[in-house]
């Protein structure tokens, strides 16, 4: 019935807007549940490979990722934004020491994408 789906409606928005977040954050979370959360642990899956520095291996991870129009800027792009985001609204102390590990690995990744970008 149109009338219990407006009132659904209307809850899911009350409920949104009693989740604490800020719109950005909204959106970014609306992100995560349409692919980014994928897409990131792709990138730092590339990030890593790229780091073996393994010559055949570069050159086929950057030959795949020009035949589908990207490059290492985007997967820099995205793993930026990941450890910008990362361990947001967390505050068990395990899972804090866990965030803070990780985000030095993706800033370690990320040096060494831009390293890489320039050669």
């Amino acid at each position: 019935d149109h009338a219990a789906e407006r009132e659904e409606a209307a809850n899911d928005v009350e409920d949104d807007e009693d989740d604490g977040l800020t719109p950005e954050e909204r959106r970014y979370m609306a992100r995560l549940d349409k692919g980014l959360f994928t897409l990131q642990h792709i990138d730092v899956t590339i990030a890593f490979l790229l780091t073996e520095e393994i010559e055949e291996l570069d050159a086929r991870v950057r030959m795949i990722m020009r035949q589908n129009g990207s490059d290492l800027s985007e997967v820099l792009e995205t793993i930026e934004e990941y450890g910008r985001n990362m361990g947001d609204g967390d505050d068990r102390k395990k899972a804090q020491t866990d965030v803070v590990d990780m985000k030095e690995v993706l800033k370690d990744l990320e040096a060494f994408l831009n390293y890489i970008s320039k050669e």
